[in-house]
């Protein structure tokens, strides 16, 4: 059963704070935030309102650990829109690659990306 939950309600995206790092033998692990598979380092991270510890790949940690409030992940995709908070702007970043952009809502960045058919 998959435990993807990225795109449940009410799981943060941002503002996570880092734990430890587990080291296996060979890549067996699976990301509970994206359900990677043959993952070999995995970061261990808790959140304020999340309960308990949660185990994800490198590239997850790297993003969740972003300071913030506000983050939206395109269902089924590598898109990822997050306010920074210190410029009160949101910014769109598909993998790891950021966007140039920036926008002054949540609703226009995924409108940005909609139109310029970022999320295929």
């Amino acid at each position: 059963m998959s435990k993807r939950i990225w795109n449940k309600p009410g799981i943060p995206h941002l503002g996570w704070e880092f734990i430890r790092t587990y080291s296996l033998d060979s890549p067996a692990a699976t990301c509970e935030m994206c359900d990677q598979k043959n993952i070999r380092y995995l970061d261990v991270l808790k959140h304020e309102n999340y309960e308990g510890e949660i185990k994800v790949g490198q590239d997850c940690s790297e993003l969740m650990m972003i300071p913030g409030k506000n983050g939206f992940r395109w269902p089924g995709t590598d898109i990822l829109i997050l306010e920074i908070e210190h410029l009160k702007q949101f910014g769109i970043f598909k993998g790891n690659n950021p966007c140039l952009e920036r926008f002054a809502s949540l609703e226009d960045a995924q409108k940005w990306a909609i139109d310029n058919s970022i999320y295929l």
